[in-house]
């Protein structure tokens, strides 16, 4: 498994671990820690983290979203308005697009974009030959980028929204799109009904009830994400007013579940496999699992110091991974103790991170196989030696080398015996005459 994160200066990272040499286990002293410690879990040597680090450190070009290509390629979005393709072996530029023009007065690009107020990437997408963004002035760009027959046409479009805070596109029919914002509520868009430039959504959210004052509810929708990638009908959506809520367009316009977690707002969101658990991480250092059937929290995680930035829960190892504005990448046991399982240190506040879980570390396993082969090698030599005059000839040396013990150093029972011995002695007796005595 190998991760890639983005960070604000712009560097892309691509990290993995490894298990430590097997000799390369110093012995531990005072005030020096332990190299060979062990996971409480599973009982496995602690792994070491290989970063990789491609790119220059330039704050224009920071990241602010990434998404996986078809072709195993990455794709960025950047402070600048670039989208590139990074290819995940050497790291390269493959090839860029620019979905977002600045004003030549733009002094304030390489700022979060959550603070410069300037047009920013709130979703990101790549789907057979065809590169999908959305910026939170709700301008939608389809870029055809091959010459596939299932790939899209070139399309740009106004949603007439602005203060977007996240568009998802739906991973079976990329046609289709969701997007919530700030006071802006949730959409969905099917991008075939276009109209000279225009689009109108095919289905509107509805707010929900006054509050016990009577007074309107505020809207403010930060995630969104599909609960299964054949289904566009049931999302999953959390709020600014620390709320994760369940929507079924089939069912009504206002959510089916709404709950409060926590005390601040939503910042990540992401999906087990099932559908049903989601993790959720807020403004603060929480981040924590809610099932969607129970409506209710089941596990926190531990060990986080900062605002995690964006979240992945794999379904090969039942692990989440997170990155956070505290330079950590983080792996926790998607468990009800959700137990750190490693983390790394990668000097840069991270924005974004992807998660390969079908990459196998090729030189691991390389030289995995060749020290089996020689393992077997060595013990074919050993059963060899055992049998036969090789054998003999070894068990002689052995007999010769031993030191021969002369009969004069042999134990002598009259000799004189240390004083410790002697007072011993003359306690067993002088118990030896009591006992004696007394009977």
């Amino acid at each position: 498994m190998r991760f890639y994160t983005g960070d604000e200066a712009g560097l892309v990272k691509a990290v993995h671990f490894v298990a430590p040499k097997a000799e390369a286990k110093p012995v531990s002293t005072k005030g020096k820690p332990k190299h060979d410690k062990l996971d409480k879990d599973n009982d496995q040597p602690e792994q070491r983290p290989v970063v990789q680090a491609w790119g220059s450190v330039d704050k224009i070009m920071g990241i602010q979203m990434m998404a996986w290509a078809s072709d195993k390629q990455i794709v960025v979005a950047r402070n600048s308005g670039q989208i590139q393709y990074i290819s995940t072996q050497t790291g390269s530029v493959v090839r860029e697009y620019m979905h977002i023009h600045h004003p030549a007065d733009a002094t304030n690009v390489g700022i979060s974009p959550s603070l410069s107020k300037l047009e920013h990437f709130v979703g990101l997408h790549e789907t057979e030959g065809t590169l999908i963004s959305c910026t939170s002035h709700g301008r939608v760009i389809y870029d055809r980028i091959s010459e596939s027959e299932t790939a899209l046409p070139s399309l740009a479009v106004s949603l007439g929204q602005d203060q977007l805070c996240r568009m998802r596109v739906s991973a079976s029919q990329p046609n289709i799109f969701v997007t919530g914002g700030k006071e802006r509520e949730i959409a969905i868009w099917d991008i075939n009904r276009a109209k000279e430039s225009a689009l109108q959504p095919i289905w509107k959210s509805k707010n929900v009830k006054n509050d016990f004052l009577d007074l309107r509810v505020p809207v403010w929708n930060t995630d969104i994400q599909w609960c299964t990638p054949s289904d566009t009908t049931k999302f999953v959506v959390g709020t600014g007013h620390h709320q994760i809520r369940l929507y079924d367009t089939k069912a009504a316009r206002r959510p089916v579940i709404s709950k409060e977690v926590g005390e601040h707002p939503v910042r990540a969101l992401a999906l087990a496999e099932n559908g049903q658990e989601v993790i959720l991480s807020d403004t603060t250092d929480l981040m924590m699992s809610f099932d969607l059937r129970m409506q209710k929290v089941v596990a926190r995680y531990k060990g986080l110091d900062g605002c995690v930035t964006s979240n992945y829960a794999c379904g090969n190892e039942k692990s989440v991974v997170s990155v956070s504005m505290d330079r950590h990448l983080r792996v926790h046991a998607r468990t009800s103790k959700a137990n750190l399982l490693k983390k790394v240190y990668l000097t840069q506040r991270l924005s974004a991170v992807l998660v390969d879980e079908e990459w196998v570390d090729e030189s691991s396993t390389t030289k995995s196989t060749r020290d089996t082969q020689i393992g077997e090698g060595l013990s074919h030599r050993a059963k060899a030696a055992a049998v036969g005059d090789d054998g003999d000839d070894e068990d002689e040396d052995i007999w010769e080398r031993m030191k021969q013990v002369d009969e004069e150093n042999e134990y002598d029972a009259e000799a004189p015996r240390p004083k410790k011995r002697k007072l011993l002695e003359k306690k067993v007796k002088r118990k030896t005459a009591f006992i004696v005595a007394d009977k």
